[in-house]
């Protein structure tokens, strides 16, 4: 009983228990904090992606809607081949002030004179023409002309405002793939009455 009370009463190699556990605990923060920091970085790459896309289809609806003229002014240029919604393919020509057509088509396709709701809610349209860059910032938009609006205070009897809708998509080619950032803004250009 003695040598056992002895041997209880030995305090040799205690320290070294106590940092073991001690850098057992260290390591375990450490691997902690380098998983935390890791999700962030993710959530951080993604937010940046997503920032990213959101200001190239919001640049996009801009974009298309300085393109969108109802008079077809045949001396306007625009020398970027990859923009379809200028050029020659551009401008959107609005033949009846009256009637509300989805102007946009690609593919061969030719407008949509008085769209159903479903047409013109429809997002996902594959047939949309795609403006593009070159490096990947791409983006398929529509431009629906909605009809004749109220005229702003300040405007003569001669003049007209025309009221679209632009909406941009932007696909992510990244890690967000099944994102999709869509934007819609309404537009209204005033000119002289036809």
């Amino acid at each position: 009983m003695k040598k056992t009370a002895l041997l209880l009463m030995n305090e040799e190699g205690s320290v070294m228990v106590v940092v073991i556990i001690v850098m057992a605990l260290l390591l375990l923060m450490g691997i902690t904090a380098t998983n935390i920091s890791t999700v962030e970085m993710q959530i951080l790459r993604n937010t940046i992606i997503q920032k990213q896309d959101f200001y190239i289809t919001e640049g996009g609806v801009t974009e298309v809607a300085a393109d969108v003229d109802y008079s077809g002014l045949p001396d306007r240029q625009c020398n970027d081949p990859g923009r379809t919604s200028c050029g020659d393919a551009g401008f959107y020509n609005i033949t009846d002030i009256d009637t509300p057509v989805i102007l946009t088509q690609s593919n061969g396709q030719a407008s949509i004179s008085n769209p159903t709701e479903a047409q013109v809610n429809n997002v996902t349209d594959t047939t949309w023409p795609v403006n593009h860059d070159g490096d990947g910032n791409e983006y398929a938009y529509r431009a629906y002309y909605k009809g004749q609006g109220p005229m702003p205070k300040g405007y003569g009897a001669g003049f007209g405002a025309y009221i679209f809708d632009i909406t941009a998509r932007k696909q992510s080619d990244s890690m967000l793939a099944s994102m999709s950032i869509t934007i819609n803004e309404g537009y209204r250009k005033i000119g002289p009455k036809n």
